[in-house]
Order: C-alpha cells, then structure tokens, then sequence
C-alpha cells in the first residue's frame, strides 16, 4: 500500500481512495481468513454459503492487492503531476529527491510497526532472533535491516512474517513510477499498456502468483493511466444526469464484474491468470467508486478502515496466525470471524495511531520528507 497524498482537482478524491482502500481491506481479511490450509481444523459455518463457495471466493479476493496496486498507481501518478507537471524534462536529481520523499512518506508507519513487533515479540517468545539469526549475528543483523527497509521479498532474506512482502512491491512501485510517468507521457497510456500485456507474452513470461512484484506492475500502471486521463472524471460526467443513471451505471458495472469473475475460473491459469488481476480490475474499482456514490451511507467506514488499512495489514496476521487463531477462529461464523479480527487490528491500530498523534510524528515525518525533497 503506497499511501499517496491529496488528490488535486480531481474526480478521483482522497477520500476515494480511501473507499477502495477499505474494500481492499475487507476482501483482504475473507481472503486470508478462509483460503486453502488456513481454517480446516476449527468447526466453521459459511452460510448462506457452502464451504467450497466461501474458500473459492477467498482465493478470488487475492484481488485485494491489486485494488492495492491501482491506488497507488493513481496516487503516484498524482503526485508526479504535482511535482513534474505533464512529464517533459525532468533531471535525475528531481526524481531521486521525489523516490526519497515517497519512500519515507509511505513507509515511515511501516518502520514503528516493525521496531514494536521487534519488541513484543521479543518479550513473548524471542521472535526475531528465531526468524533472522538462524545463521550468524552479522547475517541476522543484516536480515534485520532489510525487513525493516521493506526489502525482504526483493532480497530473498526472512520476513518477521510473510505478509509484509508487500512491502517489497510498494518499494518497487514507488521506484518505478517516475519512468512510467514519462514513458505514458511520451508515449501514450494505452499503448503503454498494450506493450505490458503483450512483451511478457513474447519473452515467455507466465503467471506465476503469489507474491510476484511484475504479476501487480501492469495494474499499477493502470491507475496511473487512469490518473494521467481523468478516467473517473469522465464517468462521473457520464453519470451526472439524473437520479436514474447513477443506479444503472451501478448495474452495468455490477454485471461486469460478474462477468470478470467468472472469465476468470474459464481462462487457463499459467498463460491469462493474471488478467483477472490487471486488466479485469479496473472494473471493480469504477464498481465500488459508483456504489458509493449511490450509497453515500458507505463512505463513512469504508473511509475508516481506508485510513487504518495500512497498520490493519501489517498488524492482523500476528493476530490470526500467531497469537490468538484459536480465539479469532473459534467465533464460529464466518463473518464473526472476519468482524473480530478486523475489530481487533483495527483498535490496535487506533491506539497505535493516537500514540503517534500524541508523539508528533506526522509533523517529524513531514520535515523530513522536506529534508530530503528539497535538500535544505
């Protein structure tokens, strides 16, 4: 999750993004709740659901990345606009100040984590000596560093748990963005895109799944794209006469969606797989961006859980997995499940987030970015 700032004049608000962000968020806690392997030993009810409709919607919901890519795209993309205009000529210099800036803007919340999961787990059980000395205290101190870098995934060393790949790919997204900015600018978005979905085909390139950072790259690009043309200000306009026409845009893309989520279980898996994760998914996310719209009593909590989404996902895996599965697990009810869970990452992170506010530490991380951005 690329965090990205506010969002000019444009269609595509903050508090948007956000909304994308907090459906991410649910999806995310289904998908790692209920997919393959993760559950079996405890007495769970799905209904109305069968299990194997419940577990297939989980392996679906991996898409939750990809809504994660697309923001940040978008945001980036935004952001380079603020900084660099319509992408002519731009020095080397600029770009390295603006990659410094992004990563201690997106990542800076990543790093309180890690030192208070350092520490706790420390206490609890030892935690990081088990995952990152297995060799030697200068190999352990260097795995260290790269996880709290966000570099695990990229680098191949031991994660404190292997959710925070992502982190690698938000790394990589935020590095990559200032080419892709000037490669749309002076090549054009949709025949940057095309050049993504058909290079990797030619070089024999197949989904692999998983954690692969280029699987999430075309769709990430696909919001900047989005962002360089002012895709949902052009729907919003398509929308914007009459009551009527909001519902039915709603239904058309609610129809759509359907129709993706069902190519994808027909399309063969190691040469289309990803399709369901690129190009399938700027549907969903122009989905939830009407939804909302039309059903404004939404916008409140998924603004929420937007907000918190970021420490939800560095945090709920230790919750779920480590500490208290049989608790979270043992609710019995799917949804129960998901909603303890997330209520429990959730008010970790409010209290994380009011230590912080407490601490002044978005005024410290400000001044830095300042630092680094303008080289004072």
């Amino acid at each position: 999750m690329v965090w990205c700032g506010q969002m000019m004049n444009n269609s595509f608000t903050k508090d948007d993004t956000l909304v994308v962000k907090g459906t991410a968020l649910l999806a995310m806690m289904w998908h790692h709740c209920f997919y393959p392997g993760r559950f079996e030993k405890y007495a769970v009810s799905f209904w109305p659901l069968t299990q194997s409709q419940a577990v297939n919607f989980a392996v679906f919901l991996k898409i939750c990345v990809s809504l994660f890519a697309f923001v940040s795209g978008y945001g980036l993309e935004i952001s380079l606009q603020k900084s660099f205009g319509d992408g002519g000529r731009i020095s080397g210099e600029k770009v390295s100040r603006w990659i410094g800036g992004r990563y201690v803007r997106s990542f800076s919340g990543y790093w309180i984590i890690v030192l208070l999961v350092w520490l706790i787990t420390s206490v609890i059980e030892g935690l990081p000596a088990k995952i990152y000395f297995r060799k030697s205290v200068w190999v352990g101190l260097f795995n260290m560093v790269v996880d709290f870098l966000g570099l695990g995934q990229l680098m191949g060393t031991p994660m404190m748990i292997s959710t925070w790949w992502y982190m690698s790919a938000a790394f990589a997204f935020i590095v990559a963005a200032p080419m892709m900015f000037i490669l749309i600018h002076r090549m054009g978005g949709f025949f940057c895109l095309a050049m993504l979905a058909i290079l990797p085909r030619i070089g024999g390139y197949t989904y692999t799944g998983g954690t692969d950072f280029f699987l999430f790259f075309p769709v990430f690009c696909i919001g900047m794209v989005f962002a360089r043309y002012d895709g949902f200000g052009r729907i919003v306009k398509w929308t914007a006469s009459g009551k009527f026409r909001q519902p039915a845009a709603v239904a058309l893309f609610g129809c759509a969606a359907v129709i993706c989520y069902k190519l994808s279980y027909f399309l063969p898996t190691d040469q289309f797989g990803d399709i369901e994760y690129d190009y399938f998914v700027p549907v969903y996310v122009v989905l939830i961006f009407l939804t909302v719209r039309w059903l404004s009593f939404l916008k409140r909590p998924l603004i929420l859980l937007g907000k918190h989404s970021a420490n939800v996902f560095l945090i709920h895996s230790f919750i779920r997995v480590r500490y208290l599965e049989s608790f979270v697990y043992g609710r019995g009810y799917c949804l129960l499940i998901v909603a303890v869970l997330l209520g429990l990452s959730l008010l970790l992170s409010l209290a994380l987030e009011g230590a912080k506010k407490g601490l002044h530490f978005e005024q410290l991380t400000g001044y830095m970015v300042k630092r680094i951005e303008n080289r004072v």
